[in-house]
């Protein structure tokens, strides 16, 4: 299979055609976001770029150590948009967010890399790895924990009832972990089982467009997409359990993460 032509910033520059296109369309339904999406593809673009001379300065350096640092910072800068999303109190989420990142992503890249590449996967693909689950695994992570707090923040007294009635902290607190998990795990299960049914997944099409056979990039995209699954799982119920130890006391009793 030939491979694809080098792409210079006068080409992408001339996919600003595009862009216009797009943005014709929008004025001539009168629709107020030509500017919102001129900005959004040019922040788009900047990020995108500045991730790829990031990614290249790693496989450059073909350092260990490099890798681990750049999936150290990737892990960090997206527990810090996390932890971001879930209110006021994310100085106080930020290091049980990061914690929990670091942990899930370990767990789940070493059993890729010992059992499913059997140590013959490169440790300069460890960045590219963790950055494909730091993509796919946020959404839930955010969704479980705004669900969960927001549960506990409007059912107070439901809460204090329980506990009177005798209820304990673990007993209660299993209603609404089931609750949040449930809620923000079904559209991500029911996108992925209609993955490769009704749409072509991204990283099989660019695998195949970057020259690797389907069969190949096929079955990479099952490894991926196995890993993303379990990752959005793991830390989705490592939050929940986090969460839960900050917002309650010993004796099941709540206690609110915010300070007044």
């Amino acid at each position: 299979m030939e491979k694809l032509p080098e792409l210079s910033l006068t080409d992408l520059a001339v996919m600003g055609g595009l862009v216009a296109v797009a943005a014709g369309l929008l004025l001539w339904l009168r629709m107020k976001l030509i500017g919102q999406l001129f900005l959004s593809v040019a922040r788009a673009a900047l990020q995108v770029l500045m991730l790829g001379i990031f990614f290249s300065l790693i496989l450059r350096t073909a350092q260990p150590w490099a890798s681990e640092i750049g999936s150290l910072v990737l892990i960090f800068v997206v527990a810090v948009a996390t932890s971001s999303r879930l209110g006021k109190s994310w100085r106080q989420l930020l290091p049980l967010i990061f914690g929990i990142f670091l942990l899930s992503t370990g767990l789940v890249l070493g059993y890729v890399y010992l059992l499913v590449g059997r140590g013959q996967i490169s440790i300069g693909y460890l960045p590219m790895l963790v950055g494909i689950l730091m993509a796919a695994s946020p959404p839930v992570t955010i969704t479980v924990g705004q669900r969960f707090l927001e549960s506990l923040l409007q059912e107070q007294e439901a809460i204090e009832t329980r506990l009177s009635l005798g209820a304990t902290g673990h007993q209660w607190l299993q209603v609404y972990q089931r609750q949040a998990l449930y809620q923000s795990l079904q559209p991500a299960l029911q996108t992925l089982a209609l993955t490769g049914l009704v749409t072509v997944p991204s990283w099989m099409a660019g695998a195949m467009l970057a020259g690797m056979t389907p069969l190949l990039a096929a079955a990479y995209q099952v490894v991926l997409l196995v890993t993303i699954m379990t990752h959005q799982i793991l830390t989705g119920v490592l939050l929940l359990i986090g969460i839960s130890k900050l917002c309650c006391d010993e004796a099941g009793r709540w206690r609110s993460l915010t300070k007044n």
